[in-house]
């Protein structure tokens, strides 16, 4: 990952996330190269995100029409997250903890009656459980793998 010399931080385009103080700070200078690994990284966290939520549908479902719903699900879930987090982290958090509990809370919800709706044949309890299981595991993946990226560098 990039460094900003000036914050001491990870670069994204405009702003600079200094991990030792929780703050976002803006930079005047574009940062191209760290705008592209962004979206690089955002795209594989979608992906991966896909791959392991639809494995986990299959071994809860064990059905291929079921399981395919995960992708569009998680693809529009995940826009929600990115876009979610730019609005909200600026704007109305300070803190990027707050902002990703929101963004979360939202995706699970979201994501369950999605779900629900569109699974009318699979109890409520199983979909709830599926939704906890799948959203959970990618959380704890992709903060570990965030994790990485911004101090194992």
């Amino acid at each position: 990952p990039l460094q900003s010399k000036e914050f001491g931080a990870q670069t994204m385009g405009n702003f600079s996330y200094d991990a030792l103080t929780d703050r976002w700070e803006i930079d005047t200078k574009v940062n191209f190269s760290g705008m592209v690994l962004y979206f690089a990284l955002s795209c594989i966290g979608v992906v991966l995100t896909c791959v392991i939520e639809w494995a986990i549908a299959t071994i809860f479902f064990f059905d291929s029409k079921t399981s395919r719903l995960v992708l569009p699900v998680n693809l529009v879930s995940q826009v929600v997250m990115r876009v979610g987090f730019v609005l909200l982290y600026g704007l109305i958090f300070h803190k990027f903890a707050y902002a990703v509990i929101v963004l979360e809370i939202l995706v699970y919800t979201g994501e369950y009656f999605w779900y629900r709706s569109a699974m009318k044949d699979i109890s409520g309890k199983k979909v709830l459980l599926f939704t906890v299981v799948a959203n959970t595991v990618t959380l704890i993946l992709g903060y570990r793998l965030n994790e990485m990226l911004i101090y194992h560098q």
